[in-house]
């Protein structure tokens, strides 16, 4: 296999962001996030697209207010459901209320996430970073696979070039013995999320979902605004000027939520909208099967721990 170049996001970042004019009328798409930053600003372009909307935050009053202001300017559709993805039990509960509701998904686009500073346990034991970018979107993809389209459906991981800063040790998911980083924590859930879309699509595909996983580019998101002073600081005044308007991730993502080629490319990973390589640590390989195993009985662990 060849390997891949470790500067490849370079090629993908001077590469056009593709744009879809389909219009989603009828087609439900659930976002996860979609209170701040690029969630907000996908929810918006996915109401301008007529698509009727599944919103997933923390925050129930920022929900209800992003609920009533897409209903009134787009005339769609809009259903809200309450979770914290630092939670298991508590993502399982909007879960069983999305079943509950019997919305049909079109899409499911898993943008949550958090990058954070400091090591943070969540009450669960599992490493925050870890729990958030890669064990909550898992679970929401594998328990609302029977609520998608079928044929037709599409699963966009939203991951991050973010990966590379470090590979997935099974062995050592909560930084018990590697030093820990905010770099090499979200790296590490990053890249854990990977493997994971790599043994899951080929199987989704059988059942006409197209699952792909994507970077959303370098723009102005909220992510890292957990962080203290210092981290914030630094962000908005040195990181916060070479970023880009959040709308490219926006645009993007409908993109690939809708546009016909894309179920050509089950299984691969795009920088925006153009295929790109992820590095080494992440290829499709074996590991990938044994990651799947790892996050699955991990979850099963937290949600049944006496079983």
């Amino acid at each position: 296999m060849k390997k891949p170049s470790p500067l490849a996001f370079l090629k993908g970042a001077k590469q056009p962001v593709l744009t879809s004019d389909e219009v989603m009328t009828n087609q439900w798409v659930l976002i996860t996030g979609s209170t701040s930053g690029i969630g907000l600003a996908t929810a918006e372009r996915f109401a301008q697209g007529h698509a009727n909307l599944v919103l997933m935050g923390r925050n129930p009053d920022k929900l209800n207010q992003q609920k009533l202001d897409l209903k009134n300017r787009f005339a769609i559709e809009v259903k809200t459901y309450i979770a914290d993805f630092s939670s298991l039990a508590s993502l399982n509960k909007a879960i069983k209320k999305i079943k509950d509701d019997g919305v049909v998904l079109d899409v499911l686009i898993n943008n949550a996430g958090v990058y954070s500073t400091k090591k943070i346990l969540t009450r669960d034991q599992v490493e925050l970073g870890l729990t958030v970018n890669h064990l909550a979107s898992f679970h929401l993809t594998e328990q609302l696979q029977a609520s998608m389209k079928k044929p037709g459906g599409r699963i966009i991981q939203v991951n991050s070039e973010g990966h590379r800063f470090s590979g997935f040790p099974i062995l050592d998911p909560n930084f018990i013995k590697r030093r820990y980083t905010g770099l090499r924590s979200y790296g590490s859930s990053k890249t854990a999320q990977l493997h994971t879309v790599w043994a899951l699509a080929p199987e989704l595909k059988k059942q006409g979902i197209t699952l792909v996983a994507m970077h959303p580019g370098e723009v102005k998101s909220n992510i890292g605004l957990n962080n203290g002073w210092l981290y914030r600081t630094f962000k908005r005044w040195f990181i916060g000027l070479m970023l880009k308007d959040v709308h490219r991730s926006s645009d993007a993502l409908y993109y690939l939520a809708n546009h016909p080629t894309v179920d050509e490319y089950a299984g691969h990973y795009f920088y925006l909208t153009s295929l790109s390589e992820v590095a080494t640590h992440a290829q499709p390989s074996p590991y990938s099967h044994e990651v799947l195993r790892w996050t699955q009985q991990t979850i099963q662990r937290i949600l049944s721990p006496n079983s």
